[in-house]
């Protein structure tokens, strides 16, 4: 029966529903509980039922270690704000992190939805949260390039200092968005090394197609004038790299597959050990952002 309380579910059947709720904190063999599946499937008035009969938000299924909300901003089902809004309003725990160590506020701004961390932030989530690459939602923001969610995320307070585990800073993610790299510094971010000595500058010339100086490498340097004859690990200034495929691409191939959701739209994640640079150009060459995973064992990009 409680198989048949989550197909109740995934139909919408909320007569049939009521008949088997005792079933309401079941889940199956993939950790799915029955709000879980009426999120897939968009199912606001099963989710608001559910929700209003003391269904527990906090469930997470054993796939990726989804919350029905981490679900709701992964999938992005029919009536994707609508849910979110309910899920909200029953208190979930916004501090749970999945598998990834990514929490609901990294996946809305993984995910680029402006409403989503919207919403989120007036939750009043935990601010420089990181998940288990060191990644604060805003270091992802400043790789996604979109520099709204970055406004967002620092006009509540957000750390703009803050570094990834490899030592990387936003401005380092930043590189391939002039806007945010521009508004970053406007809001006192510095030019920083990480952990094998280069700043966003060299990043940035790893990143170049030959052309040099970009316009962000000019910014940069008009910026942070100091950082030109800077050298990183390796004895090599910025100018030194721009060019050098070897030092640019040498990622140590992931070991960890793309998580998905249980279903419709996916997680995409990029390769775990790539940073700034490599994942600049990868998205440049997709044609859109992607999420940015920090930890990266680039040879000159930490």
């Amino acid at each position: 029966m409680s198989a048949q309380f989550l197909k109740a579910a995934a139909s919408g059947d909320i007569d049939r529903a009521k008949d088997l709720i005792q079933h309401i904190h079941f889940q199956n063999k993939k950790g799915e509980s029955a709000l879980h599946v009426a999120i897939s499937e968009g199912e606001l008035s099963m989710v608001e039922f559910l929700c209003n009969q003391g269904a527990n938000v906090n469930l997470q299924d054993k796939k990726g270690g989804n919350t029905t909300i981490m679900l709701t901003l992964a999938q992005q089902p029919r009536h994707f704000l609508a849910i979110l809004e309910v899920l909200l309003k029953h208190q979930p725990d916004l501090t749970l992190k999945d598998t990834t160590g990514q929490t609901a506020l990294h996946l809305a701004v993984q995910y680029g939805s402006t409403n989503a961390v919207e919403l989120l932030l007036a939750s009043k989530t935990n601010q420089d949260i990181r998940d288990s690459k060191g990644m604060t939602p805003l270091l992802v923001a400043a790789g996604k390039g979109g520099v709204h969610i970055v406004e967002l995320l620092v006009s509540k307070g957000h750390n703009i200092h803050a570094v990834d585990c490899k030592g990387n800073s936003a401005l380092h993610w930043a590189i391939a968005s002039l806007d945010v790299t521009t508004y970053l510094v406007s809001k006192g971010a510095k030019a920083v090394t990480n952990q094998l000595g280069n700043t966003p500058l060299h990043a940035e010339a790893l990143r170049s197609d030959g052309t040099w100086p970009t316009d962000v490498a000019q910014f940069l340097l008009a910026s942070f004038p100091e950082i030109a004859a800077l050298k990183n690990a390796k004895g090599k200034t910025a100018d030194d790299l721009v060019g050098d495929v070897d030092d640019a691409v040498a990622p140590t191939p992931s070991k960890q597959t793309s998580k998905g959701s249980a279903k419709g739209r996916s997680r995409k994640h990029n390769n775990d050990d790539d940073g700034p640079s490599v994942v600049a150009i990868q998205n440049a060459k997709a044609g859109a952002s992607r999420r940015m995973d920090a930890c990266p064992t680039v040879l000159t990009i930490a």
